[in-house]
């Protein structure tokens, strides 16, 4: 039985990650959003990162 990928990151094409991924980025630089959200960030790169050694 595979494994199946619980994070919502890995059903977007890699643009939409990338836009979204910005997006966070400058919401927590402008202070709307906080920096608990670096957690999700970080969710991002490895999605990223996985898609890329696959």
């Amino acid at each position: 039985m595979e494994k199946e990928e619980s994070s919502l990151y890995v059903k977007l094409t890699l643009g939409l990650l990338a836009g979204v991924y910005f997006e966070i980025n400058k919401n927590i630089e402008k202070g709307i959003m906080s920096d608990t959200m670096y957690h999700e960030i970080g969710l991002m790169e490895q999605t990223t990162l996985r898609r890329g050694s696959a």
